[in-house]
């Protein structure tokens, strides 16, 4: 009964383990699959010749895409509200590769996208929650209040230096699948934009498409050293979401300590365990120990013993763990997207987690057991036979 007890505690602890494994692998996973479906995968900011940056990148192999972008802040007015959003200005034909954005659109067309015409009203593409938030359909009419100062003569205010107000229509609805993104942003023509917050022709940045997202950073600094602008930043989709990735790494690491813990209990239990058989077998080990057996043959029976828990253990716990994780939780626990971002629990299956957890209890375990073996091992004969038992 002691046996399968201390078998059961290594199960339970490898399970738990490959459990954090699998969901902290699978946020990873899943928060970068957002993330480069949503943003580029390298960007050049604040580029003082955004034509030459772009000509430059498209020549360099791997790169495949470039696109030009402002970005600022803006105030968005629907029927149902006001929101503070980010106004990304961008050029249609570029950006829709460059950002993936032609597969995001759930309502209306990219191509729609376009600057003020005569009698027209300037378009804007809002994302699926943010469009929630204030009200507003394909179609509709929204309202942009930007707090910079306007400089024309023909904006709304009458005094100089106040914001600049524009209407909008809403010509499509994108839904990225990353809850912040779809509630933050909105996207403009780069022309419309430049115009509206007075940039002139300059752009915040130039955004970069990859071919092999992994490679990113190569190829961001290849680009830096090509393009030689001593106040322009390239940055790849890693650094320019890092705090993310950083919060991530030390998630990670705290849930897997936590989780140790149960391996390292379900190891104190076995040794508990075999330190229990080394005193009720003194008599024993005694006799073998007469009979000529050596301290290595005694120190192995114990050890096997521990192993043998250990590996039924940590098939019990992988199995408990992939039916469990792999089979249950993965396609029927729901997340609420305003606070993860994503709306499914994530659980990646990578055999690596499943080798390292099993490994990991083995060595806990084999230690555990490596304590009562040594002491059983050092008994003489002449202990046994001292024995009152």
């Amino acid at each position: 009964m002691v046996a399968w007890l201390s078998i059961i505690g290594v199960a339970a602890g490898v399970a738990a383990l490959v459990g954090g494994f699998s969901v902290t692998s699978g946020f990873n996973k899943a928060f970068a699959e957002k993330l480069l479906g949503v943003t580029a995968h390298v960007k050049v900011m604040r580029p003082s010749d955004p034509v030459r940056v772009m000509t430059i990148a498209d020549k360099i192999p791997g790169i495949i895409s470039s696109s030009p972008a402002t970005q600022e802040q803006a105030l968005v007015t629907g029927p149902g509200g006001s929101v503070g959003s980010i106004i990304k200005g961008i050029d249609r034909n570029r950006a829709g590769k460059t950002l993936g954005l032609d597969s995001q659109i759930i309502q209306g067309r990219l191509t729609d996208l376009r600057r003020k015409r005569d009698g027209e009203a300037p378009t804007i593409i809002l994302g699926e929650q943010l469009a929630r938030s204030i009200g507003a359909k394909v179609g509709d009419v929204v309202s942009l209040l930007s707090p910079s100062h306007s400089k024309e003569s023909e904006s709304w205010g009458t005094v100089r230096g106040t914001p600049k107000m524009r209407s909008m229509r809403v010509v499509a609805l994108y839904r990225s699948g990353y809850y912040e993104f779809d509630r933050l942003y909105a996207y403009t023509d780069l022309a419309e934009s430049q115009d509206f917050f007075d940039l002139g022709s300059r752009v915040a940045m130039v955004e970069l498409r990859v071919k092999d997202p992994n490679q990113a950073t190569r190829l961001a600094n290849e680009l830096r050293d090509k393009i030689n602008l001593p106040f322009s930043r390239v940055l790849d989709w890693r650094t320019s979401n890092s705090n993310l990735f950083v919060s991530l790494t030390m998630q990670r690491i705290a849930i897997l300590l936590v989780l140790a813990v149960m391996v390292i209990l379900a190891g104190c239990n076995v040794a508990s365990m075999l330190i229990m058989m080394v005193i009720e077998r003194t008599r024993d080990i005694a006799i073998l120990k007469a009979m000529g057996a050596r301290n290595g043959s005694i120190r192995r029976v114990f050890l096997l013993e521990g192993a043998f828990i250990a590996f039924i253990g940590v098939l019990g716990g992988m199995a408990v763990a992939y039916t469990l994780f792999e089979l249950v939780l993965s396609h029927g626990v729901r997340l609420d997207p305003t606070v993860y971002g994503i709306d499914r629990l994530p659980i990646l299956f990578n055999v690596q987690d499943y080798l390292l957890a099993g490994l990991g209890a083995m060595v806990i375990t084999l230690s555990a057991a490596l304590v009562p073996s040594i002491k059983a091992a050092r008994y003489r004969p002449v202990d046994g036979l001292r024995d009152p038992l």
